[in-house]
This record gives structure tokens, C-alpha cells and sequence, in this order.
């Protein structure tokens, strides 16, 4: 700030969590031709992430001693990486603990999908044409019953698929799960 007025009780932006004046005067007070540095640390949350960056407006605000100064004011954007990622891990047991199935047995399949990602992930399905396309669920691991697939979560999926003549005779059952977002 340059001017011809000592300026006095500035305020500095709200955003910074520790702001530190360093003066380069004694006694509180910004004279003319001076320069004030203000550094400060914005810790970065999970919200600012989701949402693409931190726009953060800096203001300051003073007064001189014949009153209030205009204010003045800047903006700084800062974006941020959003990194969606998935990892499903696809499980599949006999029904009744049996080691082979017949015809007509139920094949119980448990699904797990994490958010191995930065970001939270909406629109969350897993789809596996064997049991009829997209799953129903998560049965369990919404732990905020939000509906979306929260940073570190964990949602777990079931499903049965009943033993055909055709499986049977194949030796093995294959099918392939694709969890999108």
C-alpha cells in the first residue's frame, strides 16, 4: 500500500488458519512507502478438493487517523488434483459351504469397491452381466448414508447366480464386474 497516511488496525484475510504480519515497522502501524509481507498457511480440506481448488480472496481493511481507507482486495485461485480411482475385489462362494456345485446351486458372490482416490466418487455402480447388469446395494460401508463413495470407503455388494446345465458342463463359471463412477 502507498500513500500519504500512516494506516492502523488492519485486517487481513479470514481464509489463512495462522497469519503471520511481519513488520517492518514498530508499533503496529503501515507508514507511507513501507511494505507489510503477510504470510499465512490454508490447510487443505477434503470439501476443497471436491471441489476443484480454493478461491480465496484476500482482503485488507484499514483505518487512518481521520478514518476508514478504501479497502482494497485480490483473489488467488488454486486448483487442485482430483484423482478418481476404484479398486473392486470380486469373491465367489458356494452356497451351504459345498466344494462344487450342481445344477441349480447358488453361487454367492461378494464384491468389494474402495475409493483408492483424492476425491469423492458419485454415481457409483457395479456391473456384472452374468448377474443381470447393474447391482443393487451397497448392502453395507455407507457409512454416512450419503450415497456417495466417501475418500478411504469401503462398500460391500452381494449377489447369487444360480448353476446352469451349460455351466456344468463348461467346468467353470466366468464372468467379468466393472465398477464405474
Amino acid at each position: 500500500m502507498f500513500g500519504l497516511l500512516h494506516l492502523l488496525r488492519l485486517f487481513i484475510d479470514p481464509l489463512l488458519d495462522e497469519p503471520e504480519i511481519v513488520y517492518q515497522d514498530n508499533g503496529g502501524i503501515l507508514f507511507p512507502g513501507r511494505v507489510w509481507v503477510v504470510d499465512g498457511v490454508i490447510t487443505i480440506r477434503q470439501q476443497h478438493i471436491d471441489d476443484g481448488g480454493i478461491w480465496n480472496t484476500a482482503q485488507v481493511v484499514a483505518e487512518s487517523v481521520y478514518g476508514p481507507v478504501e479497502d482494497t482486495s485480490k483473489t488467488v485461485e488454486v486448483l487442485l488434483c482430483q484423482e478418481g480411482a476404484l479398486a473392486l475385489l470380486k469373491e465367489a462362494y458356494w452356497g451351504a459351504g459345498a466344494a462344487c456345485g450342481q445344477v441349480g446351486d447358488l453361487l454367492l458372490y461378494q464384491f468389494e469397491l474402495l475409493n483408492t482416490g483424492n476425491t469423492v466418487l458419485e454415481n457409483i455402480r457395479i456391473n456384472d452381466p452374468l448377474l443381470g447388469g447393474d447391482l443393487g446395494g451397497p448392502v453395507s460401508g455407507d457409512t454416512d448414508e450419503d450415497g456417495k463413495l466417501d475418500v478411504d470407503e469401503l462398500w460391500v455388494y452381494s449377489a447369487t447366480y444360480a448353476l446352469g446345465q451349460d455351466d456344468l458342463d463348461r467346468g467353470w463359471v466366468e464372468n467379468q464386474a466393472l465398477a464405474l463412477a
